[in-house]
């Protein structure tokens, strides 16, 4: 847990199950690549563990730097409050690699999903990653890819829970136990295959799992050329949907039937562009754009692909690496009115039409109306949820907010950090102060601005002792982040806040400044409009 407070001595266990750090009484959900770090680290207590061995570990088989260790040492070490300078656990042997020092407790217990089951609910069902059998080297992510496809035309049926991919790829294409993934994940169905990738042809064999006793209910193996894969991603698609609720809805078909790449090199490039979005730094998305524009020029009318590169741009729009958010914002706005343009039945780029209307042009009408669109072709897409999350806390609408938010907590129980903020923003703006603290707790990495809300949080419960010093925590942070970057200074610590959150009303940034203001932040008062 990282809150305000320093760090207390205390038992540190990951547990491999719930893919979370265990702090005392506290869980820490974990990203994927960060769990997978902590695990190797947990698993060779004393041992010198060199970068390289760390890249073969975490990123089998794709091309990353050593500085992306380095940064994922750096995220370990802030997880567990370690110090580089005075190492508890993770230790720098210089130019050799690291060891880690102190103890790291490994279970496999977890707490119960927050997806409860009920006979009344649709069935739950997660899609594990695709095994590689290749015999070329490097062919991992097109596996990933095509097991992620399937699971986004699964998402397509209402009458399905589809867990979201951050969720159901933790545990790798082969979990140990089938059964205890499926009760941790809290769904009734496992899917899992393999692939083999030779030449023009493509072998793909597909298990269907009953996650209560572990039996295989369904497996069909297709070997076909190359260029029929989508072909085959539908079929599985259908044939799964058919086995878990006995039919296959009508609205689910037409809304599988999206426009397909013509061109297998257009496909390969969006699942390598969005390897390199996952990752997310300003390398990675240049890269991706590199890869997507490869696919326009092959492809121009490729709605995926516009949709990708708007989302490469909104990915720098929201990052603190941008030069110009506003332009990225534009960029994206234009992209995805394209993708849009090109497939009106893909929900994505609904979706990143609908974000790139708020952080454009603050357009909260339209953001909305693209938002229900997006929904309307996928009920089960974690960051749609998430993003509208979001949008109601803007929007003035907090409970709406929070519902949002619980609901894309419950499609990926194992991975929810990203909603979280938006859960805590929800029941800040909802007056739910005790339930904002609780959001925020759950957070492994906060940004400093998203401690602040500590503050404004204990301020207004009237722990003044407390919101004191998590303001006083924050301050010191914000003010060498301003004097790295003065170009950026704002006018006052009003200007500060107004970037960062756009308020539709007036009267919802004023609660937050309030909040600010109660725990001890001197805020100019407002010459004109918000």
């Amino acid at each position: 847990m990282l809150t305000e407070a320093e760090p207390r001595s205390e038992r540190i266990c990951l547990d491999l199950a719930a893919a979370q750090l265990v702090k005392g009484d506290s869980r820490i959900s974990l990203t994927p690549r960060l769990f997978s770090v902590l695990r190797h680290f947990a698993e060779n207590p004393g041992r010198l563990i060199t970068q390289q061995e760390l890249l073969d570990r975490v990123w089998p088989e794709l091309h990353v730097s050593e500085g992306l260790v380095k940064d994922y040492v750096r995220r370990a070490r802030k997880v567990l409050g370690d110090d580089a300078a005075r190492p508890r656990f993770i230790e720098t042997a210089r130019g050799l690699g690291y060891r880690l020092v102190g103890d790291i407790d490994v279970s496999s217990e977890t707490p119960p999903s927050p997806l409860a089951r009920s006979e009344s609910r649709a069935p739950a069902i997660a899609v594990l990653p695709f095994a590689d059998r290749s015999e070329t080297v490097g062919q991992s992510y097109f596996a990933a890819g095509v097991a992620e496809d399937i699971m986004a035309e699964l998402a397509r049926f209402r009458s399905l829970i589809v867990i979201a991919r951050d969720s159901s790829f933790l545990q790798g294409a082969e979990p140990p136990d089938v059964r205890t993934l499926a009760r941790d994940l809290s769904v009734d169905y496992l899917v899992r295959g393999t692939l083999c990738r030779a030449g023009d042809r493509v072998r793909i064999s597909v298990q269907l799992i009953d996650g209560r006793n572990g039996r295989c209910i369904w497996a069909e193996r297709y070997d076909r050329q190359l260029e029929d894969i989508f072909a085959v991603q539908d079929e599985v698609a259908r044939s799964i949907s058919s086995k878990v609720v006995g039919h296959v809805d009508a609205v689910g078909l037409e809304r599988a039937a999206r426009k397909r790449p013509e061109n297998m090199a257009v496909y390969e490039l969006l699942l390598m562009g969005n390897w390199h979005l996952r990752e997310g730094t300003e390398d990675d998305v240049a890269e991706a754009r590199r890869l997507f524009q490869r696919a326009i020029d092959f492809d121009p009318t490729n709605p995926r692909a516009h949709a990708e590169m708007a989302f490469s741009h909104l990915i720098e729009c929201w990052s603190d690496w941008t030069a110009d958010p506003k332009k990225a914002a534009d960029m994206a706005l234009s992209l995805a009115r394209k993708a849009v343009s090109l497939d009106d039945l893909d929900s994505r780029a609904h979706l990143y039409l609908a974000a790139a209307y708020y952080n454009a042009g603050w357009n909260f009408e339209a953001a909305s109306l693209a938002f229900d669109r997006a929904t309307e072709l996928n009920p089960n897409d974690y960051d749609l949820f998430c993003l509208r999350s979001w949008h109601f806390v803007l929007s003035g609408r907090a409970e709406e907010g929070i519902d949002c938010a619980e609901h894309a907590i419950r499609l990926s129980p194992l991975t929810t950090e990203d909603c979280r903020v938006a859960q805590c923003c929800a029941a800040y703006g909802a007056r739910r102060y005790q339930d904002a603290l609780a959001a925020l707790r759950s957070i492994p990495e906060p940004s400093n601005h998203v401690r602040a809300f500590f503050a404004m949080c204990h301020a207004q419960l009237g722990q003044q002792a407390e919101a004191e010093k998590a303001m006083a925590n924050f301050l010191a942070v914000a003010s060498k982040e301003l004097a790295h970057h003065p170009e950026h200074r704002p006018e006052g610590w009003r200007g500060y806040w107004v970037a960062r959150y756009h308020f539709r009303r007036k009267e919802d940034l004023e609660h937050m400044l309030d909040g600010l203001c109660k725990a001890g932040m001197a805020i100019t008062p407002s010459s004109g409009g918000a």
